[in-house]
């Protein structure tokens, strides 16, 4: 399921670079969609009635869907550089490399219980965490 965050503005612009020269793709009564020529965002927006204002929609899902994978990436980076240098990633160095990198306790904490559900991380002694290897790896 898609989830939008609403913008209202006067102006409309670009959620993603704040450009205000954006590219009229379709009109549909009173839904406009629009493309960033900068950053080729595309932006769906509707006009409020008896008003200058805008409503930009902007998906959240797929935003927060990159976030979640890139910080799934760093963590696992993280894992397998403490386990060459210490044999095994430590919770509490995880934590304090991730909150300086700007990520919250609770977030990573549950991205690696996701990252443990999945199999590519196990925990071989309570908060010690190890990456899941195939034969040969």
């Amino acid at each position: 399921m898609i989830k939008l965050t609403e913008i209202v503005s006067e102006k409309l612009f670009c959620y993603s670079c704040a450009s205000e020269e954006l590219i009229l793709k379709y009109k549909h009564s009173v839904w406009f969609e629009f493309k960033c020529p900068l950053c080729g965002q595309e932006i769906k927006a509707l006009t409020l009635p008896d008003s200058y204002f805008w409503v930009i929609f902007k998906e959240t899902e797929g935003i927060l869907k990159n976030s979640i994978s890139k910080a799934e990436d760093i963590i696992l980076k993280i894992i397998e550089e403490l386990e060459k240098k210490e044999g095994y990633a430590s919770e509490e160095k995880i934590m304090e490399l991730m909150m300086e990198k700007g990520y919250p306790v609770d977030s990573v904490r549950e991205i690696l219980f996701e990252l443990r559900e999945r199999g590519e991380i196990y925990s071989p002694k309570k908060n010690k965490f190890k990456m899941v290897r195939m034969w040969g790896d």
